[in-house]
């Protein structure tokens, strides 16, 4: 069960964190689908399906709640965030899978519609345990071996924009793969990548980062230990007290 951490912020200036060319979006899940990096590329749910926050202490993994998605609902962006293959960009994100959830329900952030452009987290055995990234063209690299334990894990998907695409797993480096096509991406929907309706995240996701660099070691190592980047500064304010729901 996630403990309780009381954090004091410190003023901006002692504050140490990473700096980025641009956070294009931050997805805290705390209580709504608002973009919180200042961007203003919220969330709203697909047209007749039913997302919702989480604030039950066991299905978050961070702050004050986590997007609850129930394999047939998912979010779409305000505005669709495309890269190319010259393009670096980076995704990390929390992410447990439901006990029921079926062996491939975990499609995490992509295009719904297309056979490429996803991030998934599926647990079939027979296609790939772990995490598959599809590029626009169609190819997939694939970091598997790790059968779901339904437990929440921290995910970083980094594409270098030299055609390179490395992950790593709360905070553990699984490799780098270059595919065919590069690391063309587009990203427009939460929850939902794919032309048909059999891969649609079931379980939670929370403290969801776009960003349009390749994030570096260090970071991916502050966002496993949820120090904040600077878009979400602006969530709190400075010098006071916050509660923050840590999971062990």
């Amino acid at each position: 069960m996630p403990d309780r951490l009381i954090l004091r912020l410190l003023p901006f200036a002692a504050l140490s964190l990473p700096t980025h060319g641009a956070l294009l979006a931050h997805y805290s899940f705390d209580s709504d689908f608002t973009d919180g990096s200042g961007q203003g590329n919220h969330l709203t749910a697909e047209p007749g399906t039913n997302p919702v926050i989480t604030a039950a202490a066991a299905d978050v993994a961070w702050g004050a709640g986590a997007l609850d998605l129930d394999g047939t609902s998912w979010l779409n962006m305000t505005t669709p965030l495309t890269f190319g293959a010259a393009d670096p960009w980076s995704v990390a994100f929390w992410g447990k899978r439901h006990p029921n959830a079926a062996t491939q329900d975990g499609m995490v952030l992509g295009e719904e519609g297309s056979s490429g452009n996803f991030i998934w987290t599926p647990d079939n055995a027979s296609v790939i345990q772990g995490l598959r990234f599809r590029n626009a063209t169609g190819t997939s690299s694939d970091f598997g071996g790790l059968p779901d334990d339904r437990a929440y894990h921290h995910w970083a998907v980094i594409a270098d924009g030299a055609g390179n695409v490395t992950v790593y797993r709360d905070n553990a480096l699984l490799g780098s793969l270059t595919p065919t096509g590069g690391t063309t991406f587009t990203a427009s929907d939460v929850g939902q990548a794919f032309n048909a309706a059999g891969q649609i995240y079931w379980g939670q996701l929370d403290e969801l980062y776009i960003f349009d660099e390749a994030i570096s070691e260090t970071t991916v190592g502050n966002l496993f230990t949820n120090i904040p980047e600077p878009g979400s500064l602006a969530l709190v304010a400075l010098g006071s007290l916050v509660s923050l729901r840590r999971r062990r």
